[in-house]
């Protein structure tokens, strides 16, 4: 399991603004320390955004493994992007691919 330690340095410079490009000088992501560090495993399905007007085409990669991250870490994410405001969708005949 990955905590919010491997995020706090991008979290640390996360924007207030949406679709702004941003550099900062010294910063180095090692993206591998993002992911589980156990299992790669993951689900895959078609689906929609979830965000209005959730009718475009998403192809959705889902860990199995769960990256946990602070309380205060999704606060600043939902400040800065919003809330999810698209409940659960149901399966319906999407076809989930499970590697293992």
């Amino acid at each position: 399991m990955v905590d919010g330690e491997a995020l706090q340095p991008l979290w640390g410079h996360l924007s207030h603004e949406i679709n702004v490009e941003m550099t900062v000088p010294g910063m180095h992501v090692d993206a591998a320390a993002l992911l589980p560090r156990q299992s790669r495993d993951y689900f895959h399905y078609m689906g929609s955004l979830t965000t209005a007007p959730c009718s475009e085409i998403v192809s959705w990669f889902v860990l199995k493994e769960p990256i946990v991250v602070s309380e205060t870490q999704v606060a600043r994410f939902i400040d800065t992007i919003g809330a999810n405001a698209r409940p659960v969708q149901g399966i319906n005949r999407r076809l989930v691919v499970v590697t293992d």
